[in-house]
């Protein structure tokens, strides 16, 4: 195994969290009055360690899965030989203008992520851009900083983030102004910083190596590649995206409807699929099944060669996809133990916006999952204090995860990412930890504009 420093790196962390369920006593909601009441400690034994495998392969699945399924998608488009094709006749046209793509590359990222709240599913078109970037000479501090780490900034500075804000109930914007500001200077500072050490060359093995494909009667041009990529992204565009419009429902209903005699085409192929707007794994999956099984089709291959693809595609991402359950583990005892609201309560009580940023800030990268801080962590909060703001605490919560996570590996995202390139912790930290803490200032300073917002 080629990742040894980061598992390493990670099973520091799993420890360290297991330790603090020994130190730091649980707090429970009272059921009653809605109090937050001290409890015992729940310490996290060998039993409730392996017993929470069985939890984590219960609750937390879906990202593993999702990991996989990018791997089985890569995995038979690699084995065409034309994503190879795709992939270096990019690069090369793009050869004097890589400062460009890097950038374009960020602002995809941070723009798409920041604008439609979709957030782990943006792991899908990781690989192909870093292969781009890879191809283009940029070390893997860079790739992982354009992509992942952009997801990361991209989710700190999204502008409506449904999640928290259904969380505490909350109508209306009250800090869009400050939200486009701190999207725009987090978007610029990502772009400077990237480029600024974009130079430095460091001795990388390569992670994701691109298969030539020779025969007779083989095409490996990647026009068709081309075509499906697109339309495949429109299918993601129009199925993931939360367009709340009306006219995506008549239209899913005309598609559902639409019959040869008394016959449903797409009703009985595909059975039961959400609408535009509302698509979730089981549609992802769909598509990407689809759209390799197409590819396969239109590039001739054989069936050993497409099992070989998927196969290789798994293998690859293995590691990423373990490594994300894994890591689901330190979410998993926090929250049985309780100690996250033990830390929570003691510095959140008073009210104080930076003191409600600075118990996010320790306890965002425990939790991990925005899912779980949104229906834990915010609700704990919320607990905590007399008379809170709601819309305050939705935003503080939400604009300082990005930036923690940059820092410390607990997000799915960021696992999958450091995983993929096969690259090890401590160097990612040394090369962002500074930018890091900038983003981390920024974001301080946003929460105390917003206390002078009424």
């Amino acid at each position: 195994m080629k990742n040894k420093k980061l598992v390493k790196s990670l099973m520091l962390i799993l420890l360290i969290v297991i330790g603090l369920t020994w130190l730091i006593p649980g707090t429970i909601t009272n059921q009653e009055t809605g109090a937050l009441e001290l409890s015992l400690l729940k310490p996290q034994g060998l039993l409730s360690v392996f017993g929470s495998f069985d939890i984590s392969a219960q609750y937390f699945f879906q990202n593993s899965l999702i990991v996989l399924f990018v791997g089985i998608f890569y995995g038979v488009i690699n084995k065409t030989g034309a994503y190879k094709e795709l992939i270096e006749k990019i690069a090369s046209k793009l050869k004097k203008k890589k400062e460009l793509f890097l950038v374009l590359t960020i602002i995809f990222f941070i723009l798409f992520t920041a604008l439609t709240n979709v957030y782990f599913l943006m792991f899908l078109f990781v690989p192909f851009f870093m292969s781009i970037l890879r191809e283009m000479g940029y070390n893997k501090n860079v790739l992982l900083l354009s992509t992942v780490g952009s997801v990361l900034i991209g989710f700190s500075s999204q502008i409506m983030n449904s999640m928290f804000v259904k969380t505490v109930a909350a109508e209306g914007n009250p800090y869009l102004w400050v939200k486009i500001g701190v999207l725009l200077i987090y978007m610029a500072l990502t772009v400077l910083y990237a480029l600024k050490f974009s130079k430095e060359k460091e001795k990388e093995e390569e992670f994701f190596e691109l298969s030539k494909r020779t025969g007779k009667n083989i095409n490996t041009k990647p026009f068709m590649l081309k075509i499906v990529l697109i339309v495949f992204f429109i299918f993601f565009l129009l199925g993931f995206v939360p367009w709340n419009l009306p006219f995506l429902s008549t239209m899913h209903t005309s598609i559902m409807n639409l019959k040869i005699g008394q016959f449903a085409i797409f009703g009985n192929i595909f059975g039961t699929f959400n609408q535009f707007g509302s698509w979730w794994t089981s549609e992802l999956y769909t598509i990407i099944i689809s759209t390799i099984i197409l590819l396969a089709f239109l590039y001739k291959l054989s069936f050993d060669e497409f099992i070989d693809g998927v196969v290789e595609g798994i293998k690859k991402f293995m590691v990423p996809a373990f490594l994300v359950g894994l890591m689901t583990l330190v979410t998993i005892f926090a929250i049985n133990s309780g100690f996250v609201g033990t830390i929570l309560k003691f510095i959140v009580s008073s009210g104080n916006a930076a003191l409600i940023a600075l118990g996010n800030m320790i306890t965002n990268p425990i939790i991990a999952d925005p899912f779980y801080i949104s229906n834990y962590s915010m609700t704990m909060v919320l607990s905590a204090i007399n008379s809170p703001n709601p819309q305050q605490i939705a935003y503080i919560t939400q604009v300082m995860y990005g930036a923690v996570m940059l820092l410390i590996p607990t997000s799915s995202i960021m696992i999958a990412g450091l995983a993929f390139t096969e690259k090890d912790y401590k160097s990612w930290f040394k090369y962002i930890w500074k930018f890091a803490l900038v983003l981390i200032a920024l974001a301080f300073i946003a929460i105390i504009i917003t206390t002078l917002i009424k």
